[in-house]
């Protein structure tokens, strides 16, 4: 978030420790051991640093190496004084997803706002323990869980089947890095005008944009479809009062689009938007994919947890980390729609906001090994705030992210 004024460090600071007790789970390290891990509440909260403030002559760079901090406590916040005042806010995702870090955001405002009328004030403590897919148990009968884990076996098959990878170069050499690109409002509506036009959402198009973009960079030359993965946030199924506000309810559809499609924009576009309108039909959009298949069946879940987490994490290294081949690396592509950022609920004691964004996800290993990373997920990000749009990318060698941002910038309709 960049601020047109300065606002108050010290009851930043403050306001972010109270955030601690508001979201007890912020307070925890994640305890890792062999057969069952666990969140621990710290013990060292008032000596450990969770905001700092620091004076910037190189916001970018600053910027860079927060975001690649080792995640060691779930939450980090970092106010930049340099022309104008910058807060980066980075959330460990096992502790909380995209809609998460919003949330998050609008609580720290709220308490930094009433510590300006109240200096004593103190948050309510969330102790409400189902923060996860726990929440969505109660929210299905048992024949409709049995139908949505039938739903996750068949797309897993299906895709198995049908679906190639992304395969990129392998570059060791360049350096690592995301990178944003903003869509101003008259961009935004022509976005939104050629999606209407199409019968599509404007994330839809996005997809499509991004789709094409890797495309024209980095020709794959496969005959099966290629795959994005679309985050879906299954808060949709909760209503709000009931939602957990700091939570991990991130589900996933997987659009695969013919790579036969050729250059037309317009016939991509008809690909995602299909998947994804039947993928809504089905009435489980998100959950055939996501951690509810293990969460919501109790047997699958008490059978599941009979396996020690040690096992578990080599097996899901397995399946996720890339396949390094002599001259190329097989990645996987996420898109993310954040939503919208409210300015109204991102006021600091009547400082204003001249823009607010999220970015892309940072794998942990992104900053372990450059062998690991580069065949990491490539993510993109997108957020609105204020009719504008913040595109962000993520991580790459730095030309291939410069090249697949100027590839959009043609494709997107201007």
């Amino acid at each position: 978030m960049s601020f047109a004024g300065r606002i108050d460090a010290d009851r930043l600071v403050r306001a972010v420790r109270l955030t601690l007790d508001a979201e007890p789970i912020l307070a925890c390290r994640w305890i890792e051991h062999w057969f069952r891990p666990s969140w621990r509440r710290r013990d060292d909260l008032d000596h450990t640093e969770f905001c700092e403030v620091r004076e910037s002559s190189n916001v970018r760079a600053d910027v860079d190496g927060f975001r690649e901090l080792p995640p060691d406590v779930p939450l980090r916040v970092l106010l930049l004084r340099g022309e104008t005042d910058l807060l980066c806010i980075k959330l460990d995702h096992r502790a909380g997803d995209g809609g998460a870090m919003k949330d998050y955001a609008y609580l720290l405002a709220d308490i930094y706002n009433r510590l300006c009328n109240d200096p004593y004030y103190v948050p309510v403590p969330n102790v409400d323990g189902r923060r996860g897919m726990q929440q969505l148990r109660d929210r299905f009968s048992f024949r409709e869980k049995l139908r949505i884990f039938w739903h996750g076996l068949t797309a897993i098959r299906r895709l198995t089947r049908t679906v190639g990878t992304w395969k990129f170069p392998r570059s060791e050499n360049d350096a690592l890095e995301g990178a944003y690109l903003r869509l101003d409002a008259a961009r935004v509506r022509a976005i939104r005008g050629f999606a209407f036009r199409q019968r599509a959402t404007m994330s839809q198009v996005l997809v499509a944009a991004l789709y094409r973009a890797i495309c024209h960079a980095r020709p794959q030359g496969s005959t099966r479809n290629l795959p994005i993965t679309v985050a879906a946030d299954l808060r949709r199924y909760l209503s709000p009062k009931n939602a957990a506000k700091l939570c991990n309810l991130n589900g996933v559809v997987v659009v695969s689009i013919d790579p036969r499609s050729g250059e037309s924009l317009d016939g991509v576009v008809k690909q995602v938007r299909d998947q994804m309108v039947q993928a809504q039909r089905s009435k489980y959009l998100g959950l055939p994919l996501s951690g509810f298949l293990v969460e919501g069946l109790p047997v699958i879940r008490h059978m599941v947890g009979l396996i020690p987490y040690g096992c578990l994490k080599r097996m899901l290294r397995r399946v996720r980390n890339p396949r390094i081949l002599e001259r190329e690396i097989t990645r996987r592509v996420i898109f993310t729609d954040g939503g919208e950022l409210r300015l109204d609920r991102l006021t600091f004691a009547g400082t204003g906001i001249s823009d607010a964004f999220l970015t892309a996800g940072v794998l942990k290993e992104t900053t372990r090994s450059l062998r690991i990373a580069a065949g990491a997920p490539l993510g993109m990000t997108v957020s609105e705030f204020q009719g504008s749009l913040t595109l962000s990318l993520g991580y790459g060698p730095r030309a291939f992210i410069a090249e697949l941002f100027e590839e959009m910038m043609r494709i997107i309709p201007a």
